[in-house]
């Protein structure tokens, strides 16, 4: 019976394009409308009239948003092995940057944030990344802000969230492998 009843659906979607919508934008959210396809309008906090016909719209969260970062396994400067997993925070401050220049802009954030993360590991020894944390992380934050400046966000803080020695497991011959503790 659904079935017989959805052909009824799309007429109404369907004619529902024909006239003007009201949306709500929250204070916390920011959007971009884009007109006939090809014209892009900045939509601030407030009531906006739209017309479905001929106008698609984006409507995004701007405020302080924080991604998890998958963890990797890196190799130090001094060659240890190590897993390291991260966090960024940010805000949205260029809305037309980021959803118009960006296929998926938190996937493209994410995926830059971790490059940082190896860039700035692998330039390090496993000591000074263990007994700096606090100096790490300002750098991570430094060179984060340096590579989404053209993502349209401010980073306002990044940092490992994980660090931790790695270990070879072989599936191969059964066995395992510790690596080798230099003193």
């Amino acid at each position: 019976m659904d079935a017989a009843f959805a052909w009824l659906s799309e007429l109404v979607n369907w004619v529902g394009k024909f006239f003007p919508r009201l949306k709500i934008i929250r204070i916390t959210h920011m959007g971009v409308a884009f007109v006939h396809g090809s014209r892009v309008k900045i939509l601030t906090p407030g009531l906006i009239w739209w017309w479905p016909l001929v106008t698609e719209i984006t409507v995004i969260p701007v405020v302080r948003q924080l991604s998890h970062l998958a963890p990797q396994t890196l190799c130090t400067k001094d060659g240890k092995t190590v897993v390291c997993g991260g966090i960024i925070i940010y805000t949205v401050t260029d809305i037309e940057q980021y959803l118009v220049n960006n296929e998926d802009a938190p996937e493209a954030i994410g995926e830059v944030s971790l490059a940082v993360i190896r860039e700035v590991v692998v330039t390090h020894t496993f000591s000074e990344i263990q007994e700096g944390r606090k100096a790490l992380d300002a750098i991570l934050t430094v060179e984060a802000s340096a590579a989404l400046k053209d993502f349209g966000v401010t980073v306002l803080h990044m940092r490992l969230s994980d660090f931790a020695p790695a270990f070879a497991l072989s599936l191969i011959s059964n066995s395992w492998t510790e690596p080798a503790v230099n003193s």
